[in-house]
């Protein structure tokens, strides 16, 4: 009987996780290949999630004696990371002809080890990781070639980032595909496509982390003239954050009735709702390794407007939207892309048909970010339709 293990040997899983894409892969995949999954990981009783199912899919929490921060490195703490990865594998020996198919995520030490475990212990089970990476580090070439030595199949969520492993890595090729993260289309209200669209800018993030660089967000906010426009910030604020934020509308006391921080949105129906509404997603991150809340953005025909991380080139190349040029992580580009993107901004508040999405570029990028086409990916037939007619 086949089965899918979802492999997580992380410190903390949340509730959060099971609605992006390390639930919904699992998840679609079980509703498209008929396949139950169980996902595994580390039992965190303070911060952890305190589900055992998940639309069917069973949630197994592993004990560990040592409460663990972070995942240890085999590099700084052998010793520390052996007994790390021993939790895993001993659940793994003890059920080795259980699972038929494995699902792991990030191309890492951790990783490297787990699969070839995997591999010695029952040389049947099928392994796919999904590499969750826009670009590698030196260290991360390594392990690739390595993983793909004993994975039957990897994805990365970059289209760059697949030449880049088909040109270094080339004896691998067929193993390889750019698999972009979707749009959850089975659980929300498809009245919300039809939602009128409002003069409003929005972002979802998590405010004043160092990659989400909200300074320059508003800086942006604060340099362009907002008409009859709003905008709103939904999402949490890191507590260090707050006195930065008072201090903008201080500076700025006629934007505090034009932006507004409303707080984590936990319902999805109303978080989708939201983008339903607005007309433009700004996205001012350093990085991003792919960015769902940019797919979900352009899902409900909103405007992109971002800084060139994650899938933003991609949705702009191929649909619409403004990407800044330069590279975001080099501060030292702050200067023009805040200028290239303030720019944008205004244009669009001054002529708002300019970001009326094109019908047909809607309904394909509905179609292309649809998790439930995604799974139909002819390397996700491959894995786990092996030796059926496809």
């Amino acid at each position: 009987m086949k089965k899918l293990l979802c492999l997580l040997p992380w410190t903390e899983f949340c509730d959060v996780h099971l609605v992006k894409d390390v639930g919904l892969f699992p998840e679609y995949f079980e509703s498209e290949y008929k396949i139950p999954v169980d996902f595994v990981f580390l039992d965190n009783r303070k911060t952890g999630t305190k589900l055992n199912e998940w639309h069917g899919m069973n949630l197994i929490k592993l004990p560990s004696a040592e409460n663990y921060i972070q995942a240890p490195s085999v590099k700084k703490n052998p010793i520390k990371f052996f007994k790390f990865i021993e939790i895993f594998t001993n659940f793994l020996r003890k059920n080795k002809d259980s699972y038929s198919h494995i699902m792991m995520f990030h191309v890492s030490s951790t990783t490297l080890y787990l699969v070839r475990f995997i591999k010695k212990l029952n040389k049947s089970i099928k392994i796919y990781v999904k590499a969750d990476a826009s670009k590698f580090s030196k260290r991360q070439w390594f392990y690739l070639k390595q993983i793909l030595k004993k994975t039957d199949s990897l994805s990365v969520e970059n289209e760059y980032l697949l030449g880049e492993i088909n040109e270094k890595l080339p004896k691998y090729s067929e193993k390889v595909a750019y698999i972009a993260n979707g749009f959850d289309n089975t659980y929300f209200s498809t009245k919300l496509l039809s939602v009128p669209k409002e003069n409003l800018i929005i972002q979802t993030a998590r405010f004043g982390t160092a990659p989400k660089n909200t300074q320059m967000l508003l800086k942006i906010l604060s340099r362009v003239n907002l008409k009859d426009w709003n905008v709103i910030l939904a999402g949490t604020i890191e507590k260090n954050f707050s006195s930065y934020i008072e201090s903008f509308f201080r500076e700025y006391p006629a934007l505090k009735d034009k932006i507004h921080f409303i707080g984590n949105i936990s319902d999805r129906n109303e978080l989708y709702r939201l983008y339903a509404r607005a007309k433009v997603f700004i996205l001012t991150s350093r990085f991003e390794s792919f960015c769902i809340s940019l797919v979900e953005a352009a899902y409900f025909g909103d405007y992109i407007v971002s800084t060139d991380v994650g899938i933003a080139s991609t949705i702009k190349n191929s649909f619409w939207g403004f990407v800044a040029n330069g590279n975001p992580m080099e501060q030292k580009n702050d200067g023009q892309i805040e200028l290239q993107m303030k720019n944008e901004i205004q244009r669009v508040i001054d002529s708002p048909e300019y970001c009326i999405v094109d019908k047909t570029a809607q309904d394909k990028i509905r179609r292309d970010f649809s998790m439930s086409n995604i799974v139909k990916n002819k390397i996700f037939k491959g894995f786990f339709l092996e030796g059926q007619i496809i």
